[in-house]
């Protein structure tokens, strides 16, 4: 979350993350993916979606590209908006306040880039076969009617 209700109106909002494994990249629907020079990931709002009120919530979504067979990432530290910053540790939150505290066992979801994958290798298959139907057509005698 990166707006919560009661914490005032704002215009825009970028919150910093922190995982506890490197990974290829980060992308969200709820906003734009960029990496600071200390390997932490920033989203900022889209253009659609910076403006919260302050009886609104806000939350944003992320999805991590990593290696298949690598471990997946937790979520290791977060700088919200408002500059409050949460760090978790394994087994649990760090924050001293109810209200700080936040899951941090939830491995990142990975986004689906071997689906992506999958699906262009199932159309370059689909291509060659059809290729070689074209080419077994060509093969055949043509039958001319007398």
């Amino acid at each position: 979350m990166v707006h919560a209700k009661g914490d005032g109106d704002i215009d825009e909002w970028k919150a910093a993350v922190g995982l506890t494994h490197p990974v290829k990249g980060l992308t969200s629907f709820d906003g734009q993916m960029s990496e600071d020079p200390d390997g932490k990931f920033v989203v900022e709002n889209k253009g659609w979606n910076g403006e919260t009120k302050d009886s609104q919530e806000r939350t944003v979504t992320i999805q991590g590209q990593y290696e298949s067979g690598q471990t997946a990432p937790k979520l290791q530290s977060l700088t919200l908006p408002s500059g409050k910053k949460i760090k978790c540790k394994k087994g649990g939150p760090a924050a001293e306040k109810e209200e700080d505290k936040m899951e941090s066992d939830r491995p990142l979801p990975q986004y689906p880039e071997q689906e992506k994958d999958k699906e262009d290798k199932d159309k370059e298959m689909e291509k060659e076969k059809e290729k070689d139907m074209e080419k077994e057509e060509e093969k055949r005698p043509s039958y001319e009617p007398p």
